[in-house]
């Protein structure tokens, strides 16, 4: 009888150790329940710079293309506009309708620019003074220079900080913009200064619709013509770089 007890105990405690094994090793494939999700799949190596290739080659053509325009209005100019003033070359060895280069791509946008740092200022004091008067005590630390962006994820702060973006991202690609127009302009001063029209109604539509209606509908209306006036100007610069090197 003691030997049957002693049998009838070990088998008891091989149970005991086995459930115990068991709830520490964790389930294998074959025991996860179907509705599981299903492991996440490995990125394949290389997957970043493939897409980043193509990525690459597609700008280039975009700006091959914008060259392109610009060569066109080189050799339209040389075979057609003879008898055309403002395509003639001024006294400081440009054509003349360089005017609407300075005046549109470089003035105009100056100006709308310096008019989004006062929408910035203005946002600044509005949405600090509501958050203080919605009892945030720490709104002068928030939204007060030098803070850039103010911390939180409240209205007041998500509006101010869409008006701060909408103006950096301007200033982003704005030194590229000027410095091709400068140069586009020599020799595309037509296509240049379209380029500075479509700059200056996309740039205005994208900070409007940014600060009114927030990043999602910031390409509503014309904003996507900020980058189709970047990559005509930098096609023009580049038009411009071939002829004085000579290859056409």
């Amino acid at each position: 009888r003691r030997h049957g007890t002693d049998r009838e105990d070990a088998r008891r405690t091989g149970l005991g150790r086995g459930r115990r094994v068991a709830a520490r090793e964790p389930l294998r494939p074959s025991a996860m329940s179907s509705s599981d999700p299903p492991p996440a799949a490995e990125s394949k190596p290389g997957s970043g710079k493939s897409l980043l290739t193509k990525t690459n080659l597609i700008l280039a053509g975009v700006h091959g293309f914008a060259a392109g325009v610009g060569l066109l209005e080189q050799y339209l100019t040389k075979t057609y506009g003879q008898g055309v003033s403002a395509l003639q070359v001024g006294p400081l060895g440009v054509p003349k309708a360089y005017l609407g280069v300075i005046v549109v791509n470089i003035l105009a946008s100056n100006i709308l620019l310096m008019n989004f740092a006062f929408w910035v200022v203005g946002a600044r004091r509005k949405y600090g003074d509501k958050a203080s008067k919605d009892g945030d005590e720490f709104a002068d630390q928030r939204y007060k220079w030098p803070k850039l962006y103010a911390e939180g994820f409240d209205e007041n702060a998500r509006k101010f900080n869409c008006h701060q973006r909408a103006h950096q991202q301007a200033l982003e690609t704005y030194p590229s913009f000027i410095v091709f127009s400068a140069i586009g302009g020599i020799t595309a001063p037509v296509v240049t200064t379209l380029s500075g029209v479509l700059y200056f109604v996309g740039r205005y539509s994208f900070s409007y619709h940014y600060t009114t209606f927030g990043p999602d509908k910031r390409y509503d209306g014309s904003g996507m013509n900020i980058w189709t006036s970047l990559l005509l100007a930098a096609g023009c610069s580049l038009a411009t770089g071939l002829r004085i090197a000579g290859v056409v």
